[in-house]
């Protein structure tokens, strides 16, 4: 963890014990740095310096010598055997030098000018650094090695280098424009997509995890342990054995947020030990390149040290990459602060006239659960494709619920994820809202980039027509009579044909 005193900011501190099976190997610190730092020092010191046991010595150098074919005199010319540890670094430019010297205790400073001779002269960029410490030679019992790496500025530097992330966005549009065509062939199935087994963190098999996604009538299943895929590899026969649609996933689990990404094609995962927060981008760019879906996962819920980089802490430009938001996260999701506070983020992303799609995901680590469970549901063929499925995400042709099952459209043939275009002469829209299992507590609310349109105990609205102006999207949530949330759809998007920006 980051922390600052005045212009000096701790970057990392260690202290470790080597002993010769170390040697000729690197221990490497990969660490992201911050903007705006003017140097860099990293300060290290091992001990002993050497082997003072002289029979010990005497052994080494017969047994190495005999090995190496010295002869007498050769032998007799070793006075001392020494500990040799040393310094390279590499920064997101490339590779800096290293400080290969026999000094035992080293400061070796970073900076634009007036390195520490064996580096480079070079500004502090911010990226992901390597900081590699050579064990050329380890030849006492245990060699103590002790490091610091300190950065510098002229003014103090928070260890957050984020304020808010979600605060300077370009608009992100995809335009599903629609209409749907009636389609006795599609219904919204059930699907769930954030999973863990015992590949990571999860109390389950793949095979339980899967025969119980069976047991719960779900219809499509993303397997997303954290980085890695290795679960993966058992697809094939158990989507057979088990008749539920399978999909490739991972959680790419950071230091600074995490990702849900669905739909590889193989079982070859991102190495998310070289992301950093300025590196972000790239990573995502490699992602979509290869058609794999990117969502921002629980993005409030707290982090480091309760939950290891489960905080979102990286600064975005643009959504172009980013598909999705995972709104609501775990169990009894209706219930938690933290859900309520991306829920918020959502709907103020759509006020400003981003078009993403909201999801859910129990983050289902154990089978069994005392709590309620939400369901994301997406409107699909019967027997839908990957593609199919995952275009539906990403669309935002789909709503989450804890219960309540509902259909939602607008003008007939539009239904969540689209958007709507009007022409000059329409003035209003019709909605048609139908709910089942519709609990006699619930409320059906209609609600808008203006706020609340409607409120209802219904559970159909049939013809319902609303004014067009001013419209940037509906959506349908469906309360408890605490005003808990228990269901909500994504948006129709509404747009006026003549002022839409292509």
């Amino acid at each position: 963890m980051l922390q600052t005193k005045g212009s000096e900011m701790k970057l990392a501190s260690y202290s470790m014990q080597m002993t010769h099976e170390n040697e000729q190997s690197h221990f490497i610190i990969r660490m992201f740095i911050p903007e705006h730092l003017d140097s860099i020092v990293v300060s290290f010191s091992y001990q002993p310096e050497k082997e003072e046991n002289q029979a010990v010595i005497d052994s080494i150098i017969k047994e190495q010598g005999d090995l190496y074919n010295l002869n007498q005199q050769e032998k007799e010319s070793i006075s001392s055997l020494r500990n040799l540890i040393t310094l390279s670094v590499t920064d997101p430019v490339g590779y800096r030098g290293s400080c290969h010297r026999f000094e035992t205790t080293q400061t070796v400073r970073l900076a634009a000018g007036g390195s520490t001779p064996g580096m480079l002269n070079r500004s502090i960029k911010s990226g992901m650094w390597d900081f590699a410490f050579n064990m050329h030679a380890v030849v006492t019992e245990t060699c103590q090695l002790d490091i610091q790496i300190k950065g510098f500025h002229e003014k103090a530097t928070n260890r957050r280098w984020f304020q808010s992330p979600f605060e300077k966005l370009e608009k992100k549009k995809h335009y599903q424009l629609g209409p749907i065509e009636s389609n006795a062939s599609h219904t919204y199935l059930k699907g769930e997509i954030h999973t863990h087994t015992n590949h990571s963190d999860g109390g389950q098999t793949v095979e339980e995890l899967v025969g119980g996604a069976k047991a719960q009538n779900i219809d499509f299943l993303a397997i997303t342990d954290h980085n890695t895929m290795s679960a993966t590899e058992q697809i094939a026969s158990l989507a057979n054995t088990h008749q539920v649609k399978l999909i490739r996933g991972m959680e790419l689990t950071t230091f600074y947020g995490h990702f849900l990404t669905l739909g590889y094609q193989d079982d070859q995962a991102e190495n998310w030990v070289e992301m950093g927060p300025s590196t972000l981008e790239e990573t995502l760019v490699k992602m979509k390149d290869q058609g794999v879906l990117v969502g921002i996962a629980h993005p409030y819920s707290p982090g480091t040290p309760f939950c290891t980089g489960c905080h979102w802490e990286y600064e975005l430009k643009k959504l172009d990459f980013v598909d999705f938001i995972e709104v609501w996260n775990s169990d009894d999701p209706h219930l938690s602060p933290t859900n309520i506070e991306a829920f918020q983020l959502w709907t103020r992303l759509l006020n400003e006239g981003h078009q993403i799609s909201a999801t859910c995901g129990r983050d289902w680590h154990v089978q069994h659960t005392d709590k309620q469970v939400a369901y994301l549901f997406a409107y699909l063929p019967q027997k839908p494709t990957e593609q199919e499925i995952l275009r539906a995400i990403q669309n935002g042709h789909t709503y989450i619920s804890c219960g309540p099952e509902l259909e939602f459209t607008a003008n007939n043939r539009y239904i969540p994820g689209m958007t709507l275009l009007l022409d000059e002469k329409e003035s209003s829209i019709r909605i048609d809202v139908a709910i089942k299992q519709m609990d006699e507590k619930y409320k059906v609310v209609i609600e808008s980039n203006n706020g609340t349109v409607l409120e209802s105990k219904d559970h159909e609205l049939s013809h319902l027509i609303v004014e067009s102006e001013d419209l940037k999207w509906l959506r349908v949530s469906i309360f408890d009579d605490a005003h808990v949330r228990v269901a909500f759809t994504n948006p129709i998007y509404i747009e006026d044909s003549n002022q839409r920006e292509l």
